[in-house]
């Protein structure tokens, strides 16, 4: 059976993890190194897209990456080729014993209508880019969903100047229970900037503008957002930094 993944990019894959672990003190480059040497080959060899592996700013042992798959079914194959096979079974222990808590898992597709048109870095090719990526966590309500998609993206993309990426929860089962993720519906955005001062000046904007652009939003509990500053690592292909077409045209 054929596991690799038609998917080029983290945007072309119709289902993605984000994936946060906390890590013991201290630990981060030791589960870096871990990826960069066996885990993230072993991974892509399977059928799964490795995208961004990040350092959270604020919170030094905190470890985010985000992984794409083309649909749930080639998510599953390639959850029990990896975990079920020969890499994993030799590196598991030196990875877990890296971790505090590796369940802080959101599972997600695209939005409707979908939003992520671009690249993923190259290797080694985004070193000085900083990325803003926000949860929103919600009821589960699909007017907020469509909102968000629409008029909020159009105004938020306006805002940072950059492209958004947007991701919605992927309601299907889990049908690797071995891997939990978390159950209440979530809304992800995220967007690359080309450095930590592009992001910062956009960040802040962002800032005095969101409690105006909250007013569109439909009447339903507000959304609880938690906002990361983060920074890619050497090998990380998160997507590359971007000014939307209609902004460029100003």
């Amino acid at each position: 059976m054929n596991h690799h993944s038609p998917a080029t990019s983290l945007v072309a894959a119709r289902v993605v993890e984000l994936r946060r672990y906390s890590l013991r003190p201290g630990a981060f480059e030791d589960l870096l190194r871990l990826f960069e040497e066996r885990l993230i080959a072993g991974q892509e060899e399977v059928g799964m897209r490795i995208g961004g592996i990040l350092v959270d700013e604020d919170d030094p042992d905190s470890f985010v990456w985000w992984r794409g798959f083309a649909d749930m079914e080639h998510r599953r194959q390639a959850l029990e080729a990896f975990y079920y096979g020969p890499v994993w079974r030799e590196f598991r222990d030196r990875a877990n014993s890296t971790m505090l808590d590796s369940d802080d898992v959101i599972l997600l597709r695209q939005t409707d209508p979908p939003h992520g048109s671009g690249a993923d870095r190259g290797l080694e090719e985004g070193a000085r880019d900083a990325v803003a990526t926000a949860i929103l966590r919600h009821s589960g309500s699909s007017e907020l969903e469509f909102w968000f998609s629409t008029e909020f993206h159009s105004a938020l993309e306006e805002t940072l100047g950059a492209s958004v990426a947007t991701w919605r929860s992927e309601p299907a089962q889990n049908t690797f229970p071995r891997l939990p993720v978390r159950s209440e519906p979530a809304l992800v955005w995220t967007a690359t900037f080309p450095s930590r001062f592009d992001r910062e000046v956009a960040l802040t904007r962002l800032g005095e503008a969101l409690p105006q652009l909250l007013e569109g939003a439909p009447h339903s509990p507000t959304p609880r957002t938690e906002l990361m500053r983060l920074r890619p690592t050497r090998l990380s292909k998160h997507l590359a930094p971007t000014i939307p077409a209609d902004l460029t045209s100003q």
